[in-house]
């Protein structure tokens, strides 16, 4: 019918044999088939063993992937590849856009680590709505923008691989998003909930990424920008929210930022109206670039 388009329904592989380890074994597939790369991918996890399934097929090209596909499960789950074994996340045939489905349940015990780097095509919406910890530890091209979501209380932490690309990061989940990597993505930061944690000076420090304060929420006990560093650099600021109010009011809260850069680089206009008060009494406020 003119006008109307048809809904696609998704390829799903099912991963369910703990005791194979590389993804070519058709073993550890449900149905004994390996994935090749589709649009209309969609990859689960059901394990009731301790797992580490790796990609040994090159880039994959997928649609969704969920962590843990069990209701029970408490045990840890490691999705493992390297750079040339990688995925790449992009809508699929009908338009829908890809995401990522971490913990479902609300076993705390056991983890999951995804441990192979990643390309974000098109946007993408990482979930927890469960909790468990989770570990994003390889390196992330984000040319689209990644929006974290869910009701989950597991905690979510970006570990050392860095993310890079033109699109933005959004903490809009419940729980604490930490940030360990040194990143050098050039697009807006943005906080609507939960924690957004800093664990390294820098970030959020390279070029061009601006810190919106606007459309960031008001920070309180269980929202809001924390820092574990008091020497802080930001790529920049826009929006006129003041940002001491950006950030959380328990611990790791702006009171204890002794220093404060922006390096919004040569050529980079960011506007911000907000108000930039004291941290710690006395601190540094440096400016960069032209």
């Amino acid at each position: 019918v003119g006008g109307l388009q048809q809904q696609v329904l998704a390829t799903t592989y099912n991963w369910v044999n703990a005791s194979i380890l590389n993804w070519s074994d058709t073993a550890g597939w449900s149905g004994g088939t390996a994935p090749s790369s589709s649009l209309d991918n969609e990859l689960t996890f059901s394990i009731s063993l301790n797992s580490t399934a790796t990609n040994d097929l090159g880039t994959i090209q997928l649609n969704r992937l969920v962590g843990i596909d069990s209701s029970s499960s408490n045990k840890n789950l490691t999705v493992a590849g390297s750079a040339a074994n990688n995925l790449n996340f992009v809508k699929n045939s009908s338009d829908v856009l890809p995401t990522m489905a971490l913990a479902n349940n609300a076993v705390t015990t056991g983890t999951i680590t995804i441990s192979i780097p990643f390309t974000v095509t098109d946007p993408l919406t990482i979930t927890n709505s469960g909790s468990k910890a989770s570990t994003i530890s390889r390196a992330i091209n984000t040319i689209a923008g990644i929006t974290f979501d869910g009701a989950g209380a597991g905690a979510i932490t970006l570990g050392s691989g860095v993310v890079s690309g033109a699109g933005g990061i959004t903490q809009s989940g419940s729980y604490t998003l930490t940030m360990s990597g040194a990143n050098t993505f050039t697009g807006t930061t943005t906080i609507t909930v939960g924690i957004l944690s800093l664990a390294n000076a820098s970030g959020l420090s390279f070029q061009g990424i601006a810190l919106y304060t606007t459309g960031s929420i008001a920070g309180d006990a269980t929202n809001g920008l924390k820092t574990t560093v008091t020497t802080m650099t930001f790529g920049g600021l826009t929006g006129n929210k003041d940002l001491a109010s950006v950030f959380t009011t328990t611990s790791g809260g702006y009171s204890g930022v002794t220093a404060l850069t922006l390096n919004p680089g040569n050529g980079v206009t960011h506007t911000y109206s907000g108000a930039i008060a004291n941290g710690v009494g006395g601190m540094n406020l440096t400016k960069k670039g032209l």
